[in-house]
C-alpha cells in the first residue's frame, strides 16, 4: 500500500475499512492500464437506474408461467428506488473524489464521469442486489445463486471508479435485500396460489 494512502487513514472503524479497500482497489487500478475500469463503466452504465432489471422483469411478465417473478422483479426495482433515493438525501453522504485529496486523485487515474447525487446507499447496488434476491427465489437455486455474484460485482465496479465507498455497497445491498422482501411477500399474496 502505498504512504499517502496509509498517511490518508480516517481514524477507526467504517471509515478506515472504507479507506483501506479503496486504497486496495487503486493499487489494481495502477497496474491496470484501465481495462477494468472501462468494464466497471459498462457494468455501471449496464445497470444504470435498473432499466436492464425493469426491462427483464417485463419479459417474465409475459409469460403466465414466469409472471409472478416479472410483477416481484419489478416492484423490488420500484421499492427499492424509492428507499435508496429516500436515504440519500436524508443521510447526504458526499461520494467519494468529492471530499478531494487521495479519493479525488484516486477517480481521476479510473477515469470516471462525475456523477451526481449523493454516495449511501449505491443505487446500483441496492438495485442489482434486489434483482439478485428475486431471481434467486424464483428459480433453480444452483443457477441463480450467480446473481448474487453479479450483485457482488457491481458493487465492486462502483468503488472501483471511486464513485462509492464500500460502506455505501453494504447498506445499498442492505436496501435491495429488503425492497425485494417486501415486493416478494407483497406479489405472493396477489399470485397465491400460482405457481410463479
Amino acid at each position: 500500500m502505498h504512504e499517502s494512502a496509509l498517511s490518508g487513514i480516517p481514524g477507526y472503524g467504517i471509515p478506515a475499512i472504507d479507506h483501506c479497500l479503496l486504497s486496495g482497489l487503486h493499487d489494481i487500478a495502477l497496474a491496470d492500464g484501465g481495462f477494468i475500469a472501462s468494464a466497471c463503466s459498462l457494468l455501471g452504465a449496464v445497470t444504470e437506474k435498473g432499466i436492464l432489471f425493469v426491462l427483464l422483469g417485463c419479459v417474465f411478465l409475459a409469460f403466465k408461467g414466469t409472471r409472478k417473478t416479472g410483477a416481484a422483479l419489478v416492484g423490488a426495482q420500484v421499492i427499492t428506488a424509492g428507499v435508496a433515493g429516500l436515504l440519500k438525501e436524508l443521510l447526504a453522504r458526499p461520494r467519494p473524489f468529492a471530499l478531494g485529496g487521495d479519493y479525488e486523485s484516486w477517480w481521476r487515474l479510473v477515469g470516471a464521469p462525475a456523477e451526481s447525487g449523493f454516495s449511501l446507499p449505491s443505487g446500483h447496488a441496492s438495485l442489482a442486489m434486489a434483482a439478485a434476491l428475486i431471481l434467486f427465489l424464483s428459480f433453480n437455486k444452483r443457477l441463480s445463486f450467480l446473481a448474487f455474484v453479479g450483485a457482488l460485482l457491481v458493487g465492486v465496479s462502483r468503488c472501483y471508479l471511486m464513485v462509492h465507498y464500500p460502506s455505501d455497497i453494504a447498506a445499498g445491498f442492505a436496501a435491495g435485500l429488503f425492497g425485494a422482501a417486501a415486493a416478494w411477500l407483497l406479489v405472493g399474496l396477489r399470485y397465491r396460489g400460482s405457481k410463479r
